[in-house]
């Protein structure tokens, strides 16, 4: 029988919290890297070009979805038959992406002529082949499993440095809005590239039948799950494009690019969360106070970073976009508060059931979000465009998001005690806003100094709100170095 790895040793606790240091500073570093890439593009492109190269990727995803079978969320699971196990998760993936690419190729010149731009249809053959990510990247999981989360961001971030510096190159050349599509082909090929040299095991794709049964078994859940994501996060944007154009979608996503990212702060204590609770799922007692610290912190970070985002909107599309997408910032605003505010109660709620192996409550929650998401947003989008896609996204989270999230938390946890902790950060972010009361900033230099400004009123408020946060911080470090 096949032995299982060492976790790490080390307490728990030590090491989910070094895990976590680097994990946030490596998805900080990607994430700029990102936005960096998102920036040159706007630069570099106008709305309409730009759109079209979003609108084929757009498309791609939503052909994608039965792709996204949640298989590494089960090899962290299983670590005793991590080995055994993805051999079978490696063809498994690879069958369901495969006809996943089929029905693209099939149906591409069906959705350019719905989309009214004949040629979609061949940006979407080609970037289709970004379909097989989720096979290809499948022995990544092994740098989850054992919370080596910093190596597990280098294939990426190469990949958008390539990206990025294949799309200058072509565009150089002449290419024109093709340097996109065949930037991102090169960036892809490199990332996976990079993730089968440098992994530990190497596997082979192999089968067998009882594992395949335990794979759909927990994975096929998570398909639902997956294409109600879909619908829930870019749901609006199919809307838009369906109801406008390319350069409405470019806008758009702009709009919701930069308080989207704030989700990325949620994901990096995602990556480190889900592996440490599936180790503590007989104790409960360690289960909830591992998650209201997570939240916790989560909220610190994010609430004055979606507050500030709102508030200097209109002088950052203006500095780094440029005039062109002036027009997004409505929408930007919007988001902005409403991502905070998601991100900050409780987002790693899901986290809770799938640590148990239950994933039919997740695929629930996120059925009501996507029949919601579409009732409301076909006639705001319709009508209003961008600013009735930001209204169906706050809409949805009150009516149905945070009381859905809630129930499962209290059922899972005995208690919604964690929300208590989010005050202190809601009043301080709410003080440091007044910043934007002083004259808009129209350069680099007035804006990071009001930017600066904004940080040190919240750091000052909330450190006056919560003084005991200096003794944690302390503790935290020395966790981290004990690790």
């Amino acid at each position: 029988m096949e032995e299982p790895e060492p976790f790490e040793r080390g307490p728990l606790t030590g090491r989910t919290l070094r895990s976590t240091a680097v994990q946030v500073a490596t998805t900080f570093g990607l994430s700029g890297l990102g936005l960096l890439r998102g920036v040159l593009f706007a630069r570099w492109f106008v709305p309409a070009e730009l759109g079209v190269y979003e609108s084929a990727a757009l498309m791609v995803r939503l052909a994608g979805l039965l792709s996204q079978l949640g298989t590494r969320q089960a090899l962290i699971r299983e670590s005793a038959r991590f080995r055994r196990l993805i051999a079978s998760a490696l063809v498994f993936d690879g069958l369901v992406s495969s006809v996943s690419y089929l029905v693209l190729l099939v149906g591409a010149p069906l959705i350019a002529r719905a989309l009214h731009n004949p040629q979609l249809a061949w940006w979407i053959r080609l970037l289709g082949i970004t379909i097989y990510s989720s096979t290809l990247a499948l022995p990544s999981a092994q740098w989850d499993r054992l919370m080596r989360f910093g190596i597990g961001k280098l294939p990426r971030a190469l990949g958008t440095l390539v990206t990025v510096g294949a799309t200058a190159a072509l565009r150089r050349q002449g290419l024109g809005t093709e340097s996109l599509l065949w930037g991102a082909l090169v960036g892809f090929a490199v990332e996976h590239l990079v993730i089968w040299i440098l992994v530990p095991y190497r596997p082979r794709p192999g089968w067998d039948t009882g594992d395949a049964r335990a794979l759909a078994a927990f994975t096929l859940p998570l398909v639902l799950n997956a294409v109600l994501n879909y619908v829930v996060f870019e749901g609006d944007d199919v809307m838009v494009r369906a109801f406008h154009d390319d350069a409405a979608l470019a806008l758009y996503q702009r709009a919701f690019e930069w308080p989207f990212y704030l989700t990325n702060m949620v994901a990096m204590t995602s990556a480190v969360l889900y592996p440490a609770l599936c180790r503590l799922v007989d104790e409960p007692a360690r289960i909830q106070r591992a998650f209201g610290l997570s939240n916790r912190y989560i909220a610190i970070v994010t609430l004055p970073a979606g507050f500030a985002l709102a508030a200097f909107a209109r002088p950052l599309v203006r500095l780094l976009y440029g005039e062109a997408w002036l027009a997004c910032v409505p929408w930007m605003v919007v988001f902005a508060i409403a991502f905070a505010l998601r991100v900050a109660t409780g987002y790693n709620w899901h986290l809770l059931p799938m640590s148990r192996g239950d994933t039919r409550s997740v695929a629930r929650v996120g059925l009501g979000s996507a029949v919601l998401t579409v009732a409301l947003g076909w006639p705001l989008i319709g009508r209003y465009g961008g600013l009735g896609g930001a209204a169906t996204n706050v809409l949805v989270l009150v009516l149905w998001a945070l009381p859905a999230r809630f129930w499962v938390i209290r059922s899972e946890l005995g208690s919604l005690g964690f929300l208590k902790d989010l005050g202190a950060p809601v009043l301080a972010a709410s003080a440091a806003t007044t910043v934007s009361l002083l004259p808009q900033p129209t350069d680099w230099l007035t804006f990071l100094t009001q930017l600066a400004l904004f940080g040190a009123v919240y750091l000052a408020t909330l450190l006056a709100l919560q003084p005991r946060l200096f003794t944690e911080a302390q503790g935290m470090i020395k966790a981290v170095r004990q690790g």
